[in-house]
């Protein structure tokens, strides 16, 4: 993906080239909050309540990478590297 297509819900990213890749990442575990930089960050959980009632508490953090060389751009040993 790149930054065209993400700008149009994070406008930040109109400052960057049109081709630059972006990478959107999302996760729900407490580390992942808590390397965000969120003060309060709390666990997801899924209840079961009475009368089949589920009710759910979602707490996730997303962040945006982005890549200055477009995939064209590397030879297929850098492109392996970024893999692994």
């Amino acid at each position: 993906m790149n930054a065209a297509l993400w700008s149009k819900i994070f406008p930040d990213l109109r400052a960057l080239p049109s081709q630059t890749q972006v990478d959107f990442r999302c996760g729900m575990n407490k580390d992942y909050l808590a390397d965000g930089g969120l003060l309060d960050n709390k666990v997801s959980k899924l209840k079961f309540n009475d009368n089949n009632i589920i009710s759910f508490d979602l707490h996730f953090g997303c962040s945006i990478y982005t890549y200055e060389k477009r995939s064209a751009e590397l030879n297929p040993m850098e492109i392996l590297a970024e893999i692994f």
